[in-house]
């Protein structure tokens, strides 16, 4: 485990004393690209006290440069490094240092009661940001104040290896504006360290369906679509990749497979098209010679596969996919993975190695009797872009019946949220399972409460 900072114990306070507290959010899920550049993390600075004010805070940052393989003689990187940052959209550069052979760095702004500098540890070769922010007095009740960070990570780094990124607030001049440090020396929070780890990865998978608000009503007149979307990191490369997509056994395979972003593929199976999909028949499966990761974009897609699908009456195994006298809303649950041999580009690392991505459930589709959407557009933009005071707003609600129900004496309810103002020029519109247009009506005001 990599050691935490250790910071020279001041004194025992008795008084309140002012209490910086941080907070790190970096990628979703924790996971970034093998290599990828400019990721951003937001971290933030509060006062905890219920009563002090804390003088000139600043922020310390602890990067893993070194990255798992440690320090290395030839100074190989394959950790974390720092590109840029922002304080209120402004660019914020710091002091930057490296922790010496005795995993040491000399702090540029704190001091201990002797008027002499904090002496932070680390690990050696690794890299400690020090972040003055560009005010004095740090009330309680003052708002949180967040930087910006962009990092980058190696194509050298050791992939599933997390790298953990610490933060720890500060102030300066302690408990007032005074350079004092006898009395009042410098306040590092005393709480426990911010950290959040992050997990290169060389291969991504995920799998996304159409259906609006991820939901669909059952029927051959609601045909869906599934896109499976590999992705390799920038730079890198893998042979022999095989992606997997086990089935639900409730859907109605339509076929119309289309892969793209791969010269060279075999389809070793696929389910039979035109019925519901059987167990032992409700695998598909892909496989790649190679697949290489976009030199120059990150998240690009690299190889995308879909194919249609609608869901049908009953599951495989003879049973009602929706409940016929509830018409309780069920699920699609649908489970992907994909596999592959990867060569690292650090020479420290294995030659060869066989990696894969496996969720337990991929995507999630809501199957419903009777499903409802809303979105809206600004039909009379008076101001800025978006929606501002002054606008006209369209919404529209979608409704779609089941092809296996029937209903009667359909209540839909739509609740104007605070702020709106109701202006009429209500349509209703009514489509046949063919798509005919039956009826375009405009609705009596008299039937609207």
């Amino acid at each position: 485990m990599r050691p935490r900072p250790l910071l020279e114990k001041l004194e025992d306070r008795i008084l309140l004393t002012a209490e910086p507290s941080v907070s790190i959010e970096g990628p979703e899920g924790g996971v970034v690209e093998l290599g990828e550049q400019n990721v951003p993390f937001t971290i933030t600075l509060d006062n905890s006290s219920p009563t002090d004010v804390g003088f000139a805070p600043f922020i310390n940052v602890l990067l893993p440069t070194n990255g798992a393989d440690g320090v290395d003689p030839a100074e190989i990187d394959d950790g974390v490094t720092f590109d840029s940052a922002t304080f209120l959209d402004t660019p914020i550069v710091p002091v930057t240092l490296v922790f010496d052979e005795n995993g040491e760095a000399v702090h540029p702004l704190a001091v201990d009661a002797n008027g002499d500098p904090l002496i932070i540890t680390g690990v050696e070769g690794d890299t400690l940001l020090v972040f003055a922010l560009p005010f004095g007095p740090f009330a309680p009740d003052q708002a949180p104040v967040e930087i910006e960070l962009l990092l980058d990570f190696s194509p050298l780094a050791d992939i599933d290896q997390a790298l953990t990124i610490e933060a720890v607030g500060g102030f300066q001049l302690g408990n007032d504006e005074l350079d004092n440090p006898d009395v009042d020396p410098s306040i590092i929070g005393d709480a426990a360290v911010a950290t959040t780890d992050v997990t290169p990865a060389v291969l991504i998978v995920e799998k996304v369906n159409d259906g609006p608000e991820s939901e669909t009503a059952t029927g051959p007149n609601f045909p869906r679509t599934w896109t499976i979307n590999v992705e390799v990191a920038a730079g890198q490369s893998l042979t022999d990749v095989v992606v997997t997509d086990l089935l639900p056994t409730n859907i109605h395979y339509l076929g119309n497979l289309q892969v793209t972003g791969a010269s060279a593929f075999t389809v070793i199976s696929e389910p039979t098209v035109g019925q519901v999909v059987q167990p032992g028949d409700n695998t598909l499966v892909i496989e790649f010679d190679e697949v290489n990761g976009d030199d120059n974009v990150a998240g690009a897609t690299d190889v995308q596969i879909t194919f249609d699908y609608f869901v049908d009456l009953l599951a495989a195994d003879g049973s009602n996919v929706i409940d016929p006298v509830t018409g309780d809303d069920a699920a699609a649950n649908n489970d992907v993975s994909v596999a592959g041999d990867f060569t690292p580009l650090d020479p420290r690392d294995d030659p060869v190695r066989l990696v894969s991505d496996d969720v337990a459930i991929d995507d999630t589709l809501e199957l419903k009797s009777i499903a409802t959407q809303k979105s809206f557009v600004i039909s009379d933009d008076q101001n800025v872009a978006g929606p501002t005071p002054g606008d006209t707003l369209t919404f529209t609600l979608d409704v779609q019946v089941s092809d296996f129900f029937t209903m009667a004496d359909i209540t839909l309810t739509d609740v104007l949220g605070d702020g709106l103002e109701f202006a009429g020029n209500v349509q209703f519109t009514i489509n046949e399972a063919d798509g005919d247009n039956i009826a375009l009506t405009a609705f009596d005001p008299a039937a609207l409460t």
